[in-house]
């Protein structure tokens, strides 16, 4: 095959799938949900919420984080946050000993 022909070829593959990319980006969005929501959400779900730090328990490589919610925030890893920051939290619901607790996968400040 002519070289130029597998030029054009493997660009435009590059940019369908460039494309194709952005559009699974922009769809598939963590839904947010409120404080109250958390209870109704099934365990595995991911979910995406904003608040204040209440209260922060840290131990061995796990920290607690309290947020103003009804529900404890737990990280797996030691993090520098300060009673009264307002966080961004993203990751799964569970459930432990009767109540829902978010496994924190990403935290914006």
């Amino acid at each position: 095959m002519d070289e130029k022909i597998l030029l054009k070829i493997s660009l435009i593959t590059s940019i369908i799938g460039i494309c194709s990319l952005f559009v699974i980006f922009l769809f598939s969005d963590v839904e947010q949900v409120e404080a109250l929501d958390i209870i109704y959400q099934e365990d595995n779900s991911v979910v995406k919420i904003k608040g204040f730090v209440s209260d922060i328990s840290v131990r061995k490589n796990i920290t607690f984080l309290k947020i103003d919610m009804p529900f404890n925030a737990i990280v797996f890893d030691n993090v520098n946050f300060s009673k009264g920051d307002l966080l961004e939290l993203s990751g799964s619901i569970t459930e432990y000993k009767d109540e829902k607790e978010l496994i924190v996968d990403k935290i914006i400040r």
